[in-house]
C-alpha cells in the first residue's frame, strides 16, 4: 500500500452521513467514512480512537488503522469555528481542513516536511460549511520543546543538541526563503526526529500556512518569536546558534543581523512576560 502524499486535488470524493469526503486514493473509502462520522472505532482490529487534548475550536482523536496487513496511526483533527466572524469568512473560503491540507502542499513543494493527509472531510448545510476535518498519518518524532528539554546544553557530538538546533534553524531558514510564513511556528507544532547524524523536522498545524512573493517582515518576526518561545532550556547561546543557521538561509538579512537579533529577543521577552509560565524566563 502506497501511502505517499498527494494532492488533495487527486483524492476521491464522496458523501456518507452528512460528510463530503475528499480521501487519499490508497485508502479505504468505507473505514474513512466512519472514521469522519465517528472518529471512534472498536471492532478490536482496527482499534478504538483516543481523544487528545487540543485547543477549544478543535477536536483531535488518534488511533490505528490496520489495512492490507499493514498498521498505520492516524490522527483525526476535527476543526469547528473560532466565532461568528470566524463563520462568515468561511462563507467565501475554504474550510480550515482544505487550507491545512493546501498548507501541508506547500511545504512539500518546497522539500520541506509536513505530515500527510490521507483524507479530508467537510459537513455542510447547503453551502455553509459547519465543520471540517483532516485525517492524517503520524509524522515521526518528537516535539522540538520536549526534546530540548531533555537534552544536555553541551552536547556537540554528531546528531546531538547542538546539531538539532542547527538543522531547525536551517529549515526555518529555507522555508522563509521560499516566501512561506507558517501560521502558528510554536516549538510544539515543530517534530524532530535523528536520522543518523542528521535531523529530520517536521512542520506541524498548516492551516495558516501560506506562500507569497517576499515575505513580510512581519510575518518573518511573527515566526522567528514564536519559535523562540522557550521560557527555559534554550540558553542565549543555543538561540543565537539557531539565528546563525537561519541566516545561512538568508543571507540578505546578514548585514542589518544585529538588529534583527535585537528585535526577535526584545519581542520574545514582551511576549513571554505575558504567559503565566514565562514571567521568570531568562532570555
Amino acid at each position: 500500500m502506497d501511502a505517499t502524499p498527494v494532492p488533495i486535488r487527486q483524492f476521491e470524493r464522496f458523501y456518507v452521513k452528512g460528510w463530503t469526503l475528499w480521501v487519499h486514493p490508497a485508502f479505504p473509502r468505507d473505514w474513512m467514512g466512519r472514521a469522519a462520522a465517528a472518529a471512534a472505532l472498536d471492532d478490536g482490529v482496527r482499534g478504538p480512537f483516543e481523544r487528545l487534548g487540543s485547543s477549544r475550536h478543535t477536536a483531535v482523536s488518534r488511533g490505528r488503522l490496520v489495512f492490507h496487513g499493514r498498521a498505520f496511526e492516524l490522527f483525526i483533527k476535527r476543526f469547528y469555528h473560532r466565532s461568528t466572524i470566524d463563520f462568515a469568512k468561511h462563507l467565501v473560503r475554504p474550510s480550515r481542513a482544505r487550507r491545512d491540507a493546501v498548507g501541508c502542499e506547500i511545504l512539500r513543494a518546497h522539500g520541506l516536511n509536513a505530515p500527510t493527509i490521507v483524507a479530508v472531510g467537510e459537513r455542510s448545510a447547503g453551502p455553509v460549511c459547519l465543520e471540517s476535518l483532516t485525517v492524517s498519518l503520524r509524522a515521526p518524532g518528537e516535539h522540538l520543546y520536549d526534546c530540548l528539554q531533555g537534552t544536555a546544553d553541551e552536547d556537540a557530538s554528531p546528531g546531538g543538541r547542538h546539531d538539532l538546533i542547527v538543522a531547525v534553524g536551517r529549515c526555518v531558514g529555507r522555508m522563509h526563503a521560499a516566501g512561506i510564513a507558517h501560521g502558528d511556528l510554536r516549538p510544539r507544532n515543530v517534530l524532530v526526529q535523528p536520522d543518523g547524524e542528521r535531523w529530520q523536522v517536521t512542520f506541524l498545524d498548516n492551516e495558516r500556512t501560506c506562500k507569497s512573493e517576499r515575505l513580510s517582515d512581519a510575518a518573518r518576526l511573527k515566526n522567528l518569536v514564536q519559535i523562540n518561545m522557550f521560557p527555559t532550556g534554550l540558553s542565549r547561546t543555543d538561540r543565537m546558534r539557531f539565528f546563525r543557521a537561519y541566516l545561512d538561509e538568508n543571507p540578505s538579512l546578514k548585514p542589518p543581523a544585529r538588529t534583527w537579533a535585537a528585535r526577535i529577543m526584545e519581542a520574545t521577552r514582551r511576549r513571554l512576560e505575558r504567559k503565566p509560565y514565562g514571567r521568570d524566563a531568562r532570555l
